[in-house]
């Protein structure tokens, strides 16, 4: 877990090297790219994105976006077995809990898609405390 928190503190810090701070606002140091939206951490089962703005000035958005992983197809690697199944299940279970942690740390829950896509989002300022970033770190699950 100590490693996807060091990971997400990583790419945000280099996601932020793309931008510089001014007394009102940040702005991208292209001038033509007011906004961006980059992802900090990926896995089977989610993904962590940042939106940066202009007219967002001092807040970043935080995106966390979770959805049960598909079986690859291309590969022949669909697994319909009752082993696979329990472990697609207690991946659901566990990040549901990561789902209510986030909504406990003030993050706004919405499901998107009937097919389980649930987005947690929250404005976090442009210098996050550690603590926003311990938060952020998703369960352990098979399937990563």
């Amino acid at each position: 877990m100590a490693r996807v928190g060091t990971t997400l503190v990583i790419e945000y810090d280099e996601l932020m090297s793309g931008y510089i701070g001014a007394s009102d606002r940040l702005r991208p140091k292209q001038e033509y790219s007011e906004e961006a939206i980059e992802v900090i951490y990926q896995n089977a089962w989610l993904r962590i994105l940042v939106a940066t703005d202009c007219s967002l000035s001092d807040r970043l958005f935080i995106v966390v976006e979770i959805c049960i992983p598909r079986s690859d197809e291309k590969r022949g690697c669909q697994d319909h077995s009752d082993e696979h199944s329990l472990l697609v299940l207690r991946g659901m279970i566990e990040h549901l809990h990561y789902l209510n942690r986030l909504a406990s740390a003030g993050f706004s829950l919405q499901i998107i898609r009937e097919d389980c896509l649930w987005t947690a989002t929250k404005f976090l300022p442009i210098n996050p405390k550690p603590e926003d970033f311990k938060v952020l770190v998703p369960p352990e699950c098979p399937l990563d």
